[in-house]
């Protein structure tokens, strides 16, 4: 069958393009919905796909990025941490910059 989305853990490589390439977006003006948008259509993998465009549903939804990362499953519970904080004092993207570099050395 089908792999549960919730059986996706992302691994340090996955994370760390994915917060850099959202850092690099976000820091350059485009608003975090349609910056998961572009990534996902950069993506190859159908769980990296299905992995965005479920949160880009959550925040549709008027969910706050924290929670629909949470949803997900995919993410360990320090970067969801980071990303709570980064919403709250508006540096998600100083947040994702820190967050790729911290898993690229993992």
């Amino acid at each position: 069958g089908e792999k549960d989305m919730a059986d996706t853990k992302l691994n340090s490589t996955e994370i760390s393009y994915f917060s850099g390439q959202l850092g690099m977006m976000i820091s350059s003006g485009i608003s975090v919905v349609e910056s998961l948008k572009l990534l996902e259509g950069e993506t190859d993998s159908k769980a990296g796909k299905e992995l965005l465009s479920s949160i880009v549903k959550s925040l549709d939804e008027g969910m706050h990025l924290y929670d629909a990362m949470k949803e997900t499953k995919a993410f360990p519970d320090y970067v969801l941490n980071m990303v709570n904080v980064g919403e709250q004092t508006g540096n998600l993207d100083t947040v994702f910059e820190a967050l790729s570099e911290y898993y690229e050395k993992n």
